[in-house]
């Protein structure tokens, strides 16, 4: 691919290494999801409260919502996950809606915590990365006016 020569400037950095890692846990994590769920919700020290919506977006790599941490802080109901089968295959749909929203920078750094515990739970080799995120953007917000936190949620969520 065009894009493979400008990779290879990258092989002996450190993000090369961890971005590599990550590929592997991916792959391993996608060749059996509802195993890999199923470890996570049974392993002793697995961050507790973390919705398995939010696990399945973590161990597929895919973005996650910070208004679904911070809603499961104080969570008064259950959430339903209603399952289904057709043929050999059984789909699952999820009813959440997340009852709070991040609207600022304690908002933020209540969710940014537990969602951080969870991906370093399943990518242990990017915890000083999620670390130094946190750091950049809690700097953000230090600097800036809270009337300007809201751009600066959003600027999080455009990363």
């Amino acid at each position: 691919m065009p894009w493979y020569d400008a990779l290879l400037q990258w092989e002996d950095s450190k993000h090369m290494v961890s971005c590599q890692r990550t590929c592997k846990l991916l792959k391993l994590f996608g060749e059996d999801l509802p195993q890999s769920k199923f470890l996570i919700r049974t392993a002793r020290n697995s961050p507790a409260g973390i919705q398995m919506a939010q696990w399945e977006r973590i161990l597929r790599g895919e973005t996650v919502n910070l208004d679904n941490f911070l809603s499961s802080v104080c969570r008064t109901t259950v959430d339903e996950e209603r399952k289904t089968r057709v043929g050999a295959t059984t789909l699952s749909f999820s009813t959440y809606e997340p009852k709070r929203k991040v609207k600022s920078a304690s908002d933020w750094g209540t969710a940014w915590r537990r969602a951080s515990e969870a991906i370093a739970f399943a990518f242990p080799h990017r915890a000083d990365e999620l670390s130094q995120y946190a750091f950049h953007i809690q700097s953000e917000f230090d600097a800036k006016h809270p009337a300007a936190h809201q751009r600066i949620i959003m600027y999080d969520i455009a990363i």
